[in-house]
């Protein structure tokens, strides 16, 4: 018996107790393509999170515009995905990508959840000591430079950071002594 006889017995009785062919799998309808959106934001509203209009094509031309929330913490480069919103299909629509650029701040840097800000202080303010006013996320926050302060020093104030879900960093301010010329 030739392999092809064989491969009848095993396989093509049961293919004729069903009656014919190969049933056909039903093709699922196809689901919508996923969008990708940049955005940029301010340093502020990657740190402590924002609503955004945006307008997108969904896919049939017509434009929507939907408010979407990006949470706290996301970084340069974050993917944030917006489930539903992308190209609608025969099928469920695609996903939305909203990819985030983050542009740097005149005075605050970010190194994982904690924010640093260089300060400028006087020699006379390093030597005696000082309360000074320094910016943080959340306004000015007055801050006390111990007497005898080296240049580079730091100084953090606890949970003024970035927050990601529970996590919260701090602000590490960072002395820098400016001699009077």
């Amino acid at each position: 018996a030739d392999m092809g006889s064989i491969f009848e017995q095993f396989f093509g009785a049961s293919r004729g107790a069903r009656g014919g062919g190969r049933a056909r799998p039903r093709r699922a309808p196809e689901r919508g393509a996923d969008v990708e959106y940049p955005v940029t934001l301010t340093f502020e509203q990657a740190a402590r999170g924002t609503n955004l209009p945006l307008q997108i094509d969904r896919g049939d031309g017509k434009r929507e515009t939907i408010e979407i929330h990006i949470p706290a913490g996301v970084k340069d480069g974050s993917r944030v995905r917006v489930k539903g919103r992308g190209q609608r299909g025969e099928g469920e629509p695609g996903d939305l990508f909203i990819l985030t650029a983050v542009s740097p701040h005149a005075h605050f840097r970010r190194e994982g959840l904690d924010v640093y800000l260089d300060l400028p202080i006087s020699l006379y303010e390093a030597l005696l000591g000082a309360k000074v006013d320094v910016p943080t996320l959340e306004g000015p926050r007055t801050l006390t430079i111990p007497p005898g302060a080296s240049s580079g020093a730091k100084l953090r104030i606890k949970g003024h950071g970035i927050q990601r879900g529970d996590e919260k960093g701090d602000q590490i301010v960072v002395t820098k002594i400016i001699v009077p010329r």
